[in-house]
């Protein structure tokens, strides 16, 4: 099967009737978005081959966003013949957002606000940050950015990111980390740091002698607080992505105290 997308113009329709797609469309589901515009023929086809897409649900006992990175998993893995440019296009996304995966998008981010289908259906925010917050881009990006074939498992950071909300805020989606070497680098870094303070722990190392860290909330924020005034100051872009996770490891280590 082929991958679809919306034209230009039709996508421009549906900032313009956010409001009414809201309701008729998500909310209530009173209509298709075909059905509303009066046109059967919305979507159309790239020539890039695809998988079918069938995404996986949390009970109701479970939060929506459990199912986040095994879901990233199933879309990077159906439609990893996408290029990074055709990855980027809005007009791409809101043809499985609005209207191939609207079930799934309504149970996951049960929109209530034009706000929340500008962020999440749509493309609200900058070009980067969009590819982040959209509801499906979001999904084949975190895979794209951390997939690793190095791991015994290639989905590791996949699984990390996608339990640790605040890397997704405050790394990923942050301008200064456009570059997927910098995103790698910085993801591996607390990663590794965590998995080191994990094994530690198991072998019953004294505090003092620890090298791993226990990444938390603070730490996250801090590193792309550090990582961009360093790019105010150094061409970030050049590092290669093993610099960049060093550089990282330095600064986590240092803002906890550890020297050695």
């Amino acid at each position: 099967m082929k991958v679809n997308y919306l034209t230009k113009n039709t996508t421009e329709q549906c900032h313009a009737n956010m409001s009414i797609i809201l309701e008729e469309v998500l909310r209530h589901k009173r209509q298709t978005l075909a059905e509303l515009f009066h046109d059967e023929h919305l979507l159309h086809t790239m020539n890039v081959e695809m998988k079918e897409l069938e995404l996986v649900r949390a009970p109701d006992t479970e939060r929506p966003n459990s199912t986040d990175a095994q879901n990233a998993q199933i879309v990077y893995e159906a439609m990893q013949n996408l290029t990074d440019s055709q990855a980027s296009e809005e007009n791409l996304w809101a043809a499985y957002t609005l209207i191939l995966q609207r079930d799934y998008m309504i149970w996951r981010w049960k929109p209530a606000s034009k706000a929340s289908v500008k962020s999440h259906f749509l493309f609200g925010h900058g070009a980067h940050r969009s590819l982040f917050r959209n509801g499906m881009s979001r999904l084949w990006w975190i895979a794209r950015i951390t997939k690793d074939t190095r791991l015994p498992d290639p989905y590791a950071l996949t699984k990390y990111v996608c339990s640790h909300a605040d890397i997704i805020q405050s790394i990923l989606e942050q301008p200064v980390f456009q570059s997927p070497s910098m995103m790698r680098g910085t993801i591996r870094a607390m990663y590794d740091l965590d998995m080191l303070d994990q094994r530690e722990n198991e072998q019953g190392m004294y505090p003092d002698a620890k090298r791993g860290v226990h990444i938390e909330k603070i730490a996250i924020q801090k590193t792309g607080q550090f990582m961009n005034m360093k790019a105010g100051t150094y061409l970030l872009d050049i590092y290669s992505e093993k610099e960049i996770h060093d550089m990282v490891q330095r600064f986590i280590r240092k803002l906890n105290g550890i020297t050695n």
